[in-house]
């Protein structure tokens, strides 16, 4: 080889040779083709060995410098370099310039495949990156299945576990697995919501559970088994509302004097509102009237004995200003006074029954349509008088 040639090479050990090339204008030694021109191109291929695999000269009429070569995908290489010859030799075209630009592409010798990166070295590739080479560089397969090429535990060849992940890259999520109903527990009682429920092979899965027997799934207190209150809820989820509670009768208190109207009355767990436990009120709209209330002479049974005005001293309240007479009465009530009256008579429940003015002196009343009961006479000065008819 001509002395003082600069030398470019490439080195592939993959394939266990080496090409180099340079310029040369020698025709002899271990150069077995003769020069086209002053300088041609020089490649040559040698083994571990050192011994030359195989040679090529390529040139035109004139001077032909090489300064790099890069190998291709088929086996074979680009040479660029400068180039003084005109069209002749394996140029076919002339210069424009004085040392234009001449890049060779020397034919590769094998056939490409597509190979794909095998980034996590499960022996599958990705079909997203592959190249085109003669033979199947490292990291490199010929098949491109795995559908997560940064998982070696994600290929065609794994089973498939219960993972909520493709492992066997089928297409399908956890196939061929146990399945489970999972249900919502929203308030976290361990009992879940029939209505709000997911299937998955994992039997467990944080806000669910296997219980779908929840009544309400919003307060923690209500679930099968729980504790009957009285709350006007089913705590217990069994569908009846605070049974196994005491229910307690009670009654109505509009007078707000402590006893009740026997008349309305509340079945419930607890005592509502206005509610009290007595139910001896003989008068619910009178707060005064009551059992033990003091009996005052005013025609009204004050104290719910079923008797008015009892005990009280009636004719040192008249003071002789009327007499009222016979008492008690069958048909005919007699008034004698000394002054005029305005007279009133009710019956036991306060209805007026009658209402009429008296003059001085002796007066009669017919009561012979009167129900029997007990009636009063309330004379204009207000002053009560009992009379009773049979």
């Amino acid at each position: 080889m001509e002395e003082g040639l600069e030398m470019v090479s490439l080195g592939l050990t993959n394939y266990g040779y080496t090409i180099a090339g340079s310029s040369s204008s020698s025709i002899s030694g271990n150069k077995t083709e003769s020069n086209i021109g002053i300088n041609d191109y020089w490649i040559i291929s040698i083994d571990t060995l050192g011994v030359i695999l195989w040679q090529k000269n390529i040139g035109g009429n004139l001077n032909d410098k090489l300064f790099s070569m890069v190998a291709t995908n088929d086996g074979g290489y680009f040479l660029g370099g400068q180039s003084n010859s005109n069209s002749s030799g394996d140029k076919n075209e002339d210069n424009i310039g004085n040392g234009d630009y001449w890049v060779v592409k020397l034919a590769g010798n094998c056939i490409t495949n597509i190979y794909y990166e095998d980034f996590d070295g499960d022996g599958y590739g990705n079909n997203l990156i592959y190249i085109n080479n003669c033979t199947m560089p490292t990291g490199y397969v010929n098949n491109n299945l795995d559908c997560n090429d940064e998982n070696n535990l994600i290929n065609p060849s794994m089973t498939e576990l219960c993972n909520l992940i493709d492992d066997n890259c089928n297409g399908i999520v956890d196939e061929g697995l146990a399945l489970f109903t999972l249900f919502r527990d929203l308030d976290e009682d361990t009992f879940g919501n029939d209505t709000d429920f997911i299937t998955s092979c994992l039997e467990y899965i944080s806000g669910f559970v296997l219980d779908s027997t929840d009544c309400n799934d919003t307060n923690a207190f209500i679930f099968p088994g729980a504790e009957e209150f009285c709350n006007y809820l089913d705590d217990d989820c069994d569908g009846i509302t605070d049974d196994n509670v005491t229910f307690i009768q009670s009654f109505i208190d509009a007078d707000n004097d402590n006893f009740g109207n026997p008349d309305l009355d509340s079945i419930a767990c607890e005592i509502p509102p206005g509610y009290v436990l007595s139910n001896t009120d003989c008068n619910d709209t009178n707060p005064d009237i009551y059992p033990g209330a003091p009996e005052l002479l005013n025609g009204l049974d004050d104290d719910c004995d079923q008797i008015a005005d009892e005990g009280l001293p009636i004719t040192d309240i008249v003071k002789n200003t009327i007499s009222i007479f016979p008492n008690p009465v069958n048909t005919i009530l007699f008034i004698q006074s000394n002054e005029t009256q305005n007279i009133t008579i009710v019956n036991q429940l306060g209805e007026e029954i009658l209402n009429t003015n008296l003059f001085i002196g002796l007066n009669t009343i017919s009561v012979a349509d009167f129900a029997s009961g007990v009636y009063w006479v309330k004379a204009e000065n207000r002053e009560m008088v009992v009379w009773v008819k049979e």
